[in-house]
């Protein structure tokens, strides 16, 4: 039985050459040129990725610019939602205020809505402009 490892006998290796491709010339190393390719293959790879970040970060820009707008906005309107909170916190206080004190009811009619007594008489003194 013959090894398969082993070339058979009738081999020879200048037609092995020919069937696998030209003679090495001298002077010229294979592992040289597949170095090169290595090389170029992988600043090609590496020009793919760095052309598919700016592709994805061209395709995701005007999201994130309106995604970071829009956060402005919300804050804004937070700002805006707790400046109105005062203003009903302090309108509910005063509408407490005129349901169960008569005398602020009577201070508030009079002050704001020039009302009067019948039996009071209303001075109003009108100050001018300029503050004399």
């Amino acid at each position: 039985m013959r090894d398969d490892h082993r070339p058979p006998d009738d081999w020879d290796p200048r037609l092995s050459a020919s069937v696998y491709g030209p003679p090495h010339r001298e002077g010229r190393s294979t592992s040289g040129e597949i170095g090169v390719w290595r090389k170029l293959s992988r600043v090609v790879e590496v020009v793919i990725y760095i052309l598919l970040v700016l592709a994805i970060a061209r395709l995701l820009g005007p999201d994130l610019d309106k995604r970071k707008g829009l956060a402005d906005e919300v804050q804004q309107l937070e700002q805006a939602k707790a400046e109105q909170l005062k203003v009903v916190k302090a309108l509910q206080a005063e509408h407490g205020s005129l349901a169960s004190d008569q005398y602020y009811l009577e201070t508030v009619a009079r002050d704001r809505l020039n009302m009067q007594k019948p039996d009071e008489y209303v001075v109003q003194i009108e100050r001018s402009e300029d503050g004399e």
